[in-house]
């Protein structure tokens, strides 16, 4: 189940469940669990992007010689961590 599809779920369940329910509480929680952890993988996906253009930039301007290409860098440093 994708992470879309999971918040989908808890807030049709929400609509329709008592609000004094255990299950009520429980999706409310996982909402809450679903939306601080977008935060983080938008931060985290900005950091990628950013790592990508300096690394290109790198390469482009000869920084990097020895990698051809952008995936090459990345994957030089993906394995060195």
């Amino acid at each position: 189940m994708k992470v879309q599809d999971l918040k989908e779920h808890c807030e049709q369940q929400i609509k329709r469940l008592p609000k004094n329910s255990k299950m009520y509480e429980e999706h409310l929680l996982t909402l809450a669990i679903i939306e601080t952890n977008v935060k983080y993988y938008d931060e985290i996906d900005k950091l990628n992007k950013m790592i990508d253009l300096i690394l290109k930039e790198q390469i482009e301007d000869g920084y990097l010689v020895n990698f051809n290409n952008l995936e090459e860098a990345r994957k030089y440093y993906e394995d060195r961590i």
